[in-house]
């Protein structure tokens, strides 16, 4: 048995929740879970699908389907909403680590109102993120901030690398099963369930997980919900493709590729723009690329479709991020240094 590997982050108000999703395999509420079985060699198709509406794990926040034609990010600054947990989550993972992975309060609610985000409300996500072990309060000289927890700075570091992962890694083409104890009451198994769809497992039959990866993170996810496992790799009898075709649903995935892959901007659309321009529309591109680090677990080449579009998409993906980070970074660096500097007026740092 050994143990490697996957997944967080971030979402706007029109999809699921990635930042959700994160959190739950650290042992808080859930949104999503497998279903199965499967029984090779006979495989049963199994998705990975919402437990709940979206709704009722954040609500007064509905979770209406978006526009067909809407981009995923326009040149002009449109982004669309933002939740407060995700824009500050995304902030503390995205920029932050360079800045020592603390941010002046002010600075915080300045750059989440550039997304669209009230500052009551960032606040609210600020006070909440504290309480779940992802934030502690800081000062700095007059300033008073906040900085990610060790736990979070680790989590945030995982799901950095990988979100901008260049390709999956080798795949020695072995699996990673898993058997996890099912007792507890639905929440905690609900739980459970989405902290191992995070880390990139798909459910095999009953209590039994699989993935083409081993998570570094499994042992420490289910222990926090009191969820004792047994894992072991292996190589299965039968095509590696079809049992993939099985546990994954790989034509609703590929879909959703080209589809943000329609409503990308070219990288030259985007790089003219200012700072001020460039900070929403990057975090809404990446709050969107983030949904699928909680459908698609980085699956190998060797198991894939000859006309997969995943790896292509997200080189393009790759290219726009790139082409928005150096004014992105630039303006983030501003607001956090004019908040330092004049603590109680978030607004202005923000202009």
């Amino acid at each position: 048995m050994r143990s490697t590997m996957p997944r967080p982050s971030f979402v706007t108000s029109r999809g699921p929740s990635p930042v959700r999703g994160f959190i739950a395999a650290m042992g808080c509420p859930s949104l999503w879970r497998g279903q199965g079985p499967l029984s090779p060699p006979q495989v049963r198709r199994a998705r990975i699908r919402h437990s709940h509406p979206v709704s009722r794990v954040l609500p007064g926040h509905p979770n209406p389907a978006p526009p067909a034609d809407r981009s995923v990010i326009r040149p002009g600054g449109d982004t669309g909403g933002v939740h407060a947990r995700s824009a500050v989550v995304d902030l503390y993972g995205d920029h932050l680590p360079e800045h020592g992975w603390w941010a002046p309060v002010a600075g915080v609610v300045a750059l989440a109102s550039c997304c669209g985000v009230q500052p009551a409300a960032t606040r609210t996500a600020v006070s909440r993120l504290v309480r779940q072990g992802w934030l502690r309060a800081e000062r700095r000289g007059e300033a008073r901030g906040y900085a990610a927890t060790s736990l979070a700075r680790e989590r945030l570091a995982a799901a950095h690398r990988r979100i901008y992962a260049e390709q999956p890694p080798p795949w020695d083409g072995r699996w990673h099963l898993v058997v996890v104890d099912g007792n507890g009451d639905r929440r905690r198994r609900d739980r459970v369930a989405a902290s191992l769809g995070y880390l990139g497992y798909a459910r095999l039959g009953g209590a039994t997980w699989v993935s083409p990866w081993v998570s570094t993170e499994l042992g420490p996810a289910l222990s926090a919900h009191g969820a004792s496992w047994t894992g072991w790799t292996a190589s299965p009898h039968h095509d590696p493709a079809a049992l993939t075709a099985g546990l994954w649903d790989l034509t609703g995935l590929g879909a959703a590729y080209r589809d943000f892959a329609r409503r990308l901007p070219a990288p030259a659309s985007v790089a003219a723009l200012g700072p001020a321009a460039a900070f929403p529309v990057r975090t809404a591109l990446v709050h969107e690329w983030r949904k699928f680090l909680f459908r698609d677990p980085a699956l190998p080449v060797e198991v894939l479709p000859p006309d997969w579009p995943g790896q292509a998409v997200r080189q393009q993906f790759l290219q726009v991020a790139e082409a928005l980070r150096p004014a992105s970074a630039s303006f983030v660096a501003g607001v956090l240094d004019g908040a330092v500097k004049s603590p109680g007026t978030p607004a202005e740092a923000a202009t």
